[in-house]
């Protein structure tokens, strides 16, 4: 996790993000860029949503050095609990925060639908 904690010291929020759309480019298709969702998770770890799943980042400092985990679409929980999401998979877990139930909620709508995408192709 020290890589996550000296990428956010060393970057800008703005430049952390620019960082990960450019690695986000860089490992999705043309086809996934076009419906995709990067987001934080409460423990600040940087996660991508698209058609085929979860990409959970790894960031660094040097851009080189960045990783990720990929958790397929047909391997993923979504729980709301208020104004969270948990999303879980066979060994990890993650939360996201949002303002507040209806925004919960519309993630989980949003997210199920993007994962369907999948199933039906």
């Amino acid at each position: 996790m020290g890589n996550v904690t000296d990428f956010q010291q060393v970057f800008s929020p703005t430049q952390q993000f620019l960082l990960l759309q450019a690695y986000v480019d860089q490992v999705l298709t043309e086809a996934e860029l076009l419906n995709f969702s990067l987001l934080e998770t409460t423990e600040q770890v940087p996660v991508v949503f698209y058609t085929k799943g979860l990409l959970v980042i790894t960031p660094a400092v040097d851009f080189d050095q960045f990783s990720h985990a990929f958790y397929p679409a047909k391997d993923l929980g979504l729980r709301q609990v208020q104004e969270k999401l948990e999303i879980t998979a066979p060994t990890e877990h993650w939360e996201l925060a949002f303002q507040d139930e209806a925004e919960a909620r519309q993630m989980k709508a949003d997210l199920t639908y993007l994962f369907q995408q999948t199933a039906e192709q």
